[in-house]
């Protein structure tokens, strides 16, 4: 059944021709590392992405995963030359672009506990610390559990540890709605990137709002001031000769000092991991940008970025893709339908003109280009959560108790369990018939 399920998952790929790959590692419970990859492709009601399989790593090489990969393509048919995208995680032998895998082949966020943590305490913060107090003034707890209670409830007295439980609901809440849109199956990579901009932009709008967060973390503490106002200064010795004079001592206040040390900072180091993890769309976005604001561009602006998409995809966009586009856009603006419904549309305008095309035989054979411009856009791998899902069912399949599963059968129980769709629509029969002839031992003299 397993393979059924494979030789299934295998065929449309084939038949989609385009496809992204996705690829991370992990350890089973035997010690050994899986390589779980996981394809992203294109049928007629748009993107859908799907386990494959697990490949065993000998080595952690780049050129070794290369050649484990590079395997598993030949033997399941697939073309190298139709791959489209590639996503990794962040290890070096991975994602490095000149060492790591990603560069050997060429072609052209779990922290939602944090956010419900976060959340649940700002609502609940009286409670929590009277709880905390309790379990302190208890004599029968233990005396380390009186005392990590004790040090925690004196914490939430701080106005600092109100400040900061106020910035980080808000900030962790966003982050955590978006990470769930990023993994959605349809989503394309435009709306990713539209998503990490706003993202930024929100975080660099919290720069000015110190005195909100401060009054809020006032309010939840019941503390008015700074840690460091009820300690002692040490004054900091400077050796001078007579020639220099006085020295001149920049001195923060506690709350400057604070919004400096630690507020500017949180929120810097957060815009600067979003900037990063932008990078890898950005290229891609200036290829691809342009269709979904395709009907408000100009003809000029139009034909550059055609011509850009052209020069990157040389040996699948002919030159008649500039003429195309331009005829394709006035075709949009003549569509009555996406006119009056384009808000209600349930699906991205990029999608919706690619199903446009695919179910218009007519269509095609007059934007032949178009249509492939669109299906290698909606190809591209946008995040690798597929392969943390995978993660999740080799857990639960060899654990323990099957610790000496072999790699056929766990492939098989893998991509079952993961692509259960897949198997109920599968034809039994047919199976039991194939599973029969493969297990018949009797001899026709």
């Amino acid at each position: 059944m397993g393979k059924q399920v494979m030789k299934t998952i295998l065929s449309e790929i084939r038949g989609a021709k385009f496809y992204s790959i996705s690829v991370d590692s992990t350890p089973d419970i035997s010690h050994v590392d899986r390589l779980s990859c996981v394809f992203r492709y294109v049928l007629n009601d748009g993107p859908i992405k799907k386990f494959v399989q697990f490949l065993s790593m000998k080595r952690h090489g780049a050129e070794d995963l290369f050649n484990s990969l590079y395997s598993f393509l030949e033997e399941a048919k697939l073309d190298i030359k139709y791959c489209r995208g590639q996503s990794y995680d962040n290890a070096s032998n991975m994602a490095g672009k000149y060492s790591g895998l990603s560069g050997c082949i060429s072609c052209k966020l779990r922290d939602n506990t944090h956010s419900a943590a976060t959340k649940a305490l700002g609502k609940g913060f009286k409670n929590v610390k009277k709880v905390l107090e309790n379990i302190a003034e208890d004599p029968e707890e233990k005396v380390e559990a009186r005392t990590t209670a004790a040090g925690i409830a004196k914490k939430m007295d701080q106005l600092e540890y109100g400040i900061l439980l106020e910035l980080w609901t808000p900030i962790l809440d966003c982050f955590h709605k978006t990470s769930l849109k990023l993994q959605s199956p349809q989503l394309d990579l435009n709306k990713a990137v539209q998503l990490l901009t706003s993202l930024k932009e929100y975080v660099n709008s919290l720069r000015a709002q110190f005195d909100f967060f401060e009054k809020k973390g006032k309010e939840i503490t019941g503390s008015t001031s700074y840690k460091e106002e009820n300690q002692r200064k040490r004054k900091r010795s400077v050796q001078l000769t007579r020639h220099d004079g006085s020295a001149d001592e920049t001195v923060f206040s506690t709350q400057q000092k604070f919004r400096v040390m630690v507020f500017l900072q949180v929120l810097d180091h957060l815009n600067s991991a979003l900037c990063k993890r932008s990078e890898a769309y950005s290229g891609v976005c200036d290829k691809f940008g342009f269709l979904r604001n395709i009907r408000s561009l100009e003809q000029s602006d139009l034909r550059r970025a055609s011509r850009n998409l052209i020069d990157t995809y040389v040996d699948d966009l002919e030159e008649s893709f500039e003429d195309e586009i331009l005829h394709f856009n006035e075709y949009l603006l003549a569509d009555t339908y996406l006119q009056q419904n384009e808000k209600e549309l349930k699906c991205s305008i990029e999608l919706y003109m690619y199903r446009a095309l695919r179910n218009s035989s007519a269509l095609q054979d007059i934007f032949p280009n178009v249509a492939t411009a669109l299906h290698i856009y909606l190809s591209l791998m946008i995040t690798n959560c597929s392969d943390e899902r995978s993660f999740s069912a080799l857990k639960r399949i060899k654990n323990y108790l099957r610790s000496a599963l072999g790699d056929d059968k766990l492939n098989s129980l893998t991509v079952m369990c993961t692509e259960s769709d897949i198997l109920r629509s599968c034809d039994f029969n047919e199976i039991l018939s194939d599973f029969v002839e493969r297990k018949c031992r009797k001899m026709n003299f």
